[in-house]
């Protein structure tokens, strides 16, 4: 019989949500945003979201190891493992968490002379990234709540709680600017509420996992080494990732020059808009594969995978194809004349997500059963 991850449909309906949230607010707020706030508020704001991308690579891969290993403990049903995992994790991404709060800092001071400023928003720029790498200092460390409940297939409650933080903070931002309020008034409310969102995950967890403590006498030295062992690898898939999904916008500029950087990344966005759409269906797979694995379960890993692998071809693969034979057209209906070009790239760009639908259920298996060196390699 197929295995699929417990509590599947929960878990796949709200991270559902969770994109149409995401998507939505980004369709309604931007010009909200962009016209209250002035074109190069804008600008600061969205360049401080950017660094904050970046920085983020800081955890190393950390926050996807503690996920396998809390649903590893939590398979075998040894409490004081997932403790232990826990606590260790906690304490070792508030490094990374201090690192970003300290370049942030050296960003914040820098940012006028990085990035051409004007003279009335230098100030508030600096503020800007200040708050967005205190948010980092503590949202990184606090990642390992959120990691707890993926790990222990509650994708449901991380989903909720990332639905009703977005939601919150375009209200907020509505307000704040219907309040007369600028990017710095921005920033407080959306930092202020992004960790709120990690203190529910946080209370989720501890409801979830009795007695759940990130006390130094939980840390586990022991651990470090196959939590690093991991990592490592999942932090070159992570990073080989972002280069893939963003450096070739940047070649193409290089190249080609800023029109076909345009042009190529219109086509681009249509191809990836396919893999968001996809990955709800199979991420849940990376942590269910920990606990399959973890209970010696090879038939149950091999149904996984061909059922994960089925899943993820009859999702990507017909919106794929009607984006392959529909490309002109829906260029046209969304941006008029003038990207003709574009037809091209998302033609090759979809054919490539049909391709890596066919291996996205099996690498993410690999990494939650711990082979994750391969993985990395494959994305290098």
């Amino acid at each position: 019989m197929p295995e699929l991850p417990r509590r599947f449909r929960r878990s796949v309906l709200t991270s559902y949500a969770n994109t149409a949230t995401t998507a939505l607010v980004a369709l309604v707020m931007t010009p909200v945003l962009v016209h209250g706030l002035g074109t190069e508020a804008y600008g600061i704001w969205v360049l401080a979201g950017s660094l904050a991308l970046y920085l983020e690579l800081l955890e190393f891969g950390f926050g996807l190891a503690t996920v396998k290993y809390a649903a590893q403990y939590s398979s075998l049903d040894d409490r004081q493992g997932l403790h232990r995992v826990l606590a260790t994790s906690f304490w070792i991404l508030t490094v990374p968490g201090v690192i970003a709060l300290v370049i942030g800092a050296g960003i914040a001071l820098g940012f006028s002379h990085i990035f051409s400023t004007p003279p009335d928003l230098v100030d508030a720029a600096a503020i800007v990234v200040l708050l967005v790498a205190f948010d980092l200092a503590l949202s990184i460390p606090s990642d390992t709540f959120g990691g707890a409940l993926m790990g222990l297939q509650r994708f449901d409650l991380v989903n909720g709680t990332l639905i009703v933080v977005l939601a919150a903070q375009a209200v907020s931002w509505f307000l704040v600017l219907e309040a007369g309020g600028g990017l710095v008034e921005i920033a407080i409310v959306t930092v202020t509420l992004s960790l709120l969102g990690q203190l529910a995950r946080y209370l989720l967890a501890r409801r979830l996992i009795p007695g759940l403590s990130v006390s130094l006498r939980h840390f586990d030295r022991q651990l470090v080494r196959p939590l690093a062992g991991l990592s490592v690898w999942l932090a070159v898939s992570q990073a080989s990732l972002l280069v893939i999904q963003r450096l070739d916008v940047v070649v193409v500029g290089i190249v080609l020059g800023v029109r076909a950087a345009a042009v190529y990344a219109v086509g681009q966005k249509l191809a990836f808009a396919v893999e968001r759409f996809v990955m709800p269906t199979v991420k849940m797979f990376f942590p269910w594969s920990s606990e399959l694995s973890a209970r010696a379960d090879e038939v149950g890993l091999r149904s996984s995978l061909l059922t994960g692998t089925r899943l993820s071809l009859a999702v990507g693969g017909p919106l794929c194809l009607a984006l392959i034979l529909l490309a002109g057209p829906v260029l046209d209906a969304w941006l008029g004349t003038g990207f003709e070009d574009a037809e091209l790239v998302v033609v090759f760009l979809a054919a490539a997500t049909v391709a890596a639908a066919l291996g996205r259920t099996g690498i993410l298996m690999l990494q939650g059963v711990g082979r994750a060196r391969p993985t990395a390699w494959m994305a290098l």
